[in-house]
């Protein structure tokens, strides 16, 4: 396997080498490139945060970001066309820092750069980026799960790592670069407990071809109650070659997680109606450990065919079809201990267990492990630029091979359990992705054979543009309908504490729509999502999987606004969201973020400097309800119908600080804390926050 990987590892790294001397049409000057999808070329840099390289060093503000008509010349002198899969964008060569990532929806890339403005940097926790409302044991490091349905964690095929891809580096999801100068950005977070997160990335061109890129990141602390050490670390290195007709990506990512469990506070009156301090509090694990391990692999090369001329330049032109190959793997595994024992629960003035069972009747040493490979190979008729391709086509076979396997000590022997389940499909679709007023992408996908057998995928989406502004009105939509098998160790796990074997011959069928309305010159949005399911899956109050009888709703409006007057900003994010069946999906009726802020740009005549800041407060809100509870045996969110959380609002202060290429934030959380006897402060039954405390973090990015 080590050959083999070696092997893998050469042949690829030959490829690129030899590849940058195939069809080099790209301007010497230039080494920035991407794709965007579903946006119009007129608002191609303000809708996606392109910059340059100037506004990357001096602009504080998103508003200051230019339009791609005041960055382009009439006659398009200085710049240079650069063909990326499907189609060609003119880009200003003063573009410096540049990143895409793939699009799954119509396997493209969807344009970024890097973002050097302040908003949002004082949420550095990956719990409550970008305003994002979640339930979570507090610690960084530690799970998470959002109390907002249709804002989910990161999706990932391994069960029961879902409630740790916010810390993760994903395969697929990979930012790729295209840089004109080495870029190397490094920040530190640092806070109470020895809690600290360390952010590494480095990328550069080795030509104007070929890209490499190499990120780290670093999560943990030693946690405010017992037992709460975390020690989290993931990365990622991979690249990409893009030449003419020729393009390739790939990634490699690792992440590990290492977290002490303590099963969360013994009583929840120890917080809402005492005055000890966390150290002293109780809690329900004394000894226990979750440690996860997971590598991916992505890898996506495309090489177009039959040259076709745009219909409206003499000198570039795209290909009428490509042939494309994508494969991806990914492999994982969990490890789960704990010592046998009772906690004492001094409120109840008895012994309980946190687990109802415990098969070996000694400590817990599960274990249990996820592989995969899924090869796809797609032919496209290219969406070119050309009266006779108005959208593109493609058609594609895929098969997905997948490993299951669990092991646990019973009280007689060693519970081994091991299987594999392959699936081959087929996968159609269209789409209008270049720059107009109208875009849209549909696909459909269908297992033909193996375990998946008889499930289907059928999504599509559109936007309408109503103007080609720099800041247009547009309305878009999405929609989806599928039948899919459930995740197998749904149906078939066994552990010390946990253990089922499920039919669920009546798949899941999901049906979900979904609109917004965006108007980026009031800086507001609202939309909405409406999902019906049928014969859904979730996870009971004995975190038992169990299937739901009747079909049920779900549905929440969105409003995102930003307003903004004499230096003074108000950022609302709120959700209002409502579950048919409570019982089997609770949800919190209305969840919201809101940050309140002074800012302003200081300017020094002695030094011809800038010093910009922003000063404010914010919050953190969710209505009271039956919140999951988190179960750590299979580090996973299931029912429970014994606590509520919410009706309390998490206030933070914060200053935001940019100077030159410098950017840092001093926060301070949760310093409502005790406020007029307010002590209802639970994130997740059973896990409460800190009381307030203190945080601070820079981040440094370097050109050369």
């Amino acid at each position: 396997m080590l050959k083999f990987r070696i092997g893998l590892t050469f042949a690829v790294v030959v490829s690129l080498l030899t590849m940058q001397n195939l069809h080099a049409q790209t301007a010497d000057s230039l080494f920035v490139s991407g794709i965007t999808d579903g946006a119009s070329q007129d608002t191609l840099i303000n809708t996606l945060g392109v910059v340059s390289d100037s506004t990357l060093r001096d602009s504080t503000k998103v508003d200051s970001v230019p339009t791609i008509d005041s960055l382009l010349p009439a006659v398009f002198r200085d710049t240079s066309r650069y063909a990326l899969y499907r189609q060609i964008y003119v880009i200003p060569d003063s573009l410096k820092v540049h990143k895409w990532r793939y699009d799954a929806n119509v396997y493209d890339f969807d344009i970024h750069t890097y973002d050097s403005t302040l908003d949002m940097l004082h949420l550095h926790r990956p719990a409550n980026r970008n305003g994002r409302v979640t339930a979570n044991l507090y610690q960084l490091g530690t799970a998470i799960q959002s109390h907002e349905y249709f804002e989910p964690n990161e999706p990932t095929r391994f069960l029961f790592l879902k409630s740790f891809t916010p810390y993760m580096h994903q395969a697929e999801t990979e930012e790729f670069y295209n840089v004109s100068k080495p870029f190397t950005l490094f920040g530190y977070d640092g806070g109470q407990k020895d809690e600290q997160t360390i952010d590494v990335l480095h990328t550069q061109n080795i030509t104007r071809a070929i890209n490499i890129f190499f990120k780290y990141n670093s999560y943990g602390g030693n946690g405010e109650y017992v037992q709460q050490k975390t020690k989290n670390r993931s990365g990622s290195l991979g690249g990409s070659f893009i030449n003419g007709r020729y393009a390739t990506h790939l990634a490699w990512t690792f992440n590990r997680i290492d977290a002490q469990e303590n099963g969360g506070i013994v009583d929840e009156y120890l917080v809402r109606d005492s005055i000890m301090s966390a150290k002293e509090i109780a809690v329900r694990l004394t000894d226990a450990r979750t440690y996860i391990k997971d590598r991916q692999w992505f890898f996506d090369q495309k090489v177009g065919f039959v040259r076709a001329k745009e219909s409206d330049t003499s000198d570039t032109g795209g290909y009428w079809f490509s042939l494309q190959y994508t494969f991806s793997r990914q492999a994982s595994t969990k490890y789960y201990r704990d010592k046998l024992g009772k906690y004492y629960n001094p409120i109840l003035k008895d012994s309980l267990s946190i687990y109802k069972h415990n098969y070996s009747n000694r400590s817990t040493h599960d274990s249990c492990a996820y592989s995969d490979q899924i090869h796809q190979i797609r032919l496209n008729l290219e969406e070119i630029k050309n009266p006779y391709a108005p959208f593109g086509l493609y058609g594609a076979l895929g098969v997905h091979k997948a490993r299951y396997y669990y092991f646990n000590v019973d009280t007689l022997f060693a519970n081994i359990h091991s299987t594999t389940k392959n699936s081959a499909y087929f996968e159609a679709g269209l789409h209008r992705t270049r720059p107009g007023l109208l875009t849209f992408s549909g696909s459909y996908r269908q297992y033909l054979a193996g375990y998946k057998l008889g499930d289907f995928t059928m999504k599509g989406q559109i936007r309408q543009q109503f103007s080609k502004s720099d800041k247009p009105l547009s309305i878009s939509a999405e929609a989806l309908f599928e039948r899919s098998k459930p995740d197998y160790f749904l149906t078939d796990y066994q552990s010390n504490h946990l253990k089922w074997q499920n039919d669920f011959s009546d798949r899941p069928l999901t049906m979900m729509l979904s609109g917004v309305l965006d108007a980026p010159r009031f800086r507001t949005s609202i939309g909405g999502h409406y999902a019906l399911h049928t014969n859904y899956i979730y996870l009971d109050s004995d975190c038992q999987p169990m299937q739901a009888d009747k079909a049920f709703s779900v549905m929440d409006v969105q409003l995102r606004n930003h307003l903004s007057g004499a230096g003074f900003n108000l950022v609302s994010r709120i959700n209002y969201q409502i579950s048919g069946n409570e019982n089997v999906l609770p949800l919190a009726k209305l969840t919201a973020y809101e940050a309140l802020y002074y800012e302003r740009d200081l300017f020094f005549e002695s030094t011809n400097g800038h010093l910009y800041f922003q000063l404010g407060l914010d919050m953190t809100f969710w209505t009271k309800y039956n919140a999951q509870s988190y179960c750590p045996a299979v580090a996973l969110f299931h029912n429970q119908n014994e606590s509520e959380t919410g009706n309390y609002p998490f206030v933070g202060a914060f200053l935001n600080v940019r100077i030159k290429q410098v950017r840092f934030f001093v926060r301070g959380h949760h310093i409502n804390y005790n406020l007029f006897g307010m002590r209802d402060f639970l994130l997740t039954p059973n896990y409460p926050t800190s009381k307030a405390t203190f945080s601070y973090g820079i981040r440094w990015s370097f050109y050369d």
